[in-house]
């Protein structure tokens, strides 16, 4: 019967050997699940400052091709003012 107990405590053994081994995994994982959740973390942070960048940039744009806008406008107006102005007698 020492055969048989023998052989239980080595199969236990290796049971409590296998948990051990799963137990140190399981730590690792919750490691580097935390890893990954910080680092997601930053990577959002960093999309959010991304689209607020990206928003300033487009009313950036928006704000110079008004601007633009009225200059064009303006240089219109004066080519006009100058033809005219040729149309009456007064250009060379």
């Amino acid at each position: 019967m020492t055969n048989s107990g023998g052989t239980g405590e080595s199969r236990l053994d290796r049971i409590e050997a296998a948990l051990e081994r799963i137990g140190q995994q399981l730590d690792s994982q919750v490691e580097v699940n935390a890893s990954l959740r910080t680092s997601v973390e930053v990577l959002n942070n960093s999309v959010e400052t991304l689209k607020l960048g990206l928003e300033e940039t487009r009313a950036s744009i928006e704000a110079l091709l008004q601007v633009a806008t009225i200059h064009q406008s303006d240089i219109n107006a004066l080519a006009e003012s100058i033809r005219q102005h040729r149309g009456d007698g007064h250009g060379a």
